[in-house]
């Protein structure tokens, strides 16, 4: 059964959002909610390969030490991310097709709670699961950036990001190209 919102959609561009003083303030208070299997594009991990991923969101982001970290994953996979993945964060398990995804969910369940806490979201995603999410925050003031990976943005999650959505950063080309290379072998 192939799952639509996971499907590469072809040649997407995505616009460069100008940073702005709430991107940057050490005192803005933000919440980054990563969905490691999305951003991973589903191909396997490594120790090295969740630190490396974990350091180009941090970039993407711009967060800082104080942002609070949530990242969820499924069983197959919960050692290597929860080892992989360097400092402080919050480590959640969801079972079952979407289990990581709904136990993000269940993070920002209280959408008033969180938009009272955090001046800021980062939904590490490109999944379409976080779509209605993104779109009350923004409706309650809450400044949200998206950050999708190279493969695997729904159109719901672009729609909903608008202008607050951006690529992965990579750091070098070549990374890329190994990425994609590793992709192809698996198809």
């Amino acid at each position: 059964m192939r799952i639509k919102h996971l499907q590469a959609l072809p040649s997407i561009e995505v616009p460069e959002t100008p940073e702005t003083d709430l991107d940057l303030d050490p005192q803005v208070r933000t919440l980054c909610l990563v969905d490691i299997e999305n951003m991973t594009c589903g191909s396997e991990l490594r120790h090295a390969e969740v630190a490396r991923l974990q350091r180009r969101i941090e970039m993407t982001a711009a967060l800082n030490e104080s942002a609070q970290t949530v990242i969820a994953c499924g069983p197959s996979r919960a050692e290597v991310v929860w080892l992989g993945w360097k400092g402080s964060a919050k480590r959640l398990l969801g079972e079952g097709i979407n289990g990581a995804d709904i136990a993000l969910l269940e993070t920002v369940e209280d959408i008033h709670w969180v938009a009272n806490r955090f001046e800021r979201v980062v939904i590490a995603s490109g999944d379409h699961i976080f779509a209605s999410t993104v779109a009350a925050l923004k409706a309650l003031g809450v400044k949200v950036l998206v950050i999708a990976p190279p493969t695997g943005l729904s159109k719901q999650m672009r729609l909903a990001a608008g202008p607050d959505l951006k690529g992965l950063m990579f750091s070098t080309a070549h990374e890329m190209n190994v990425m994609v290379a590793q992709r192809k072998e698996a198809a």
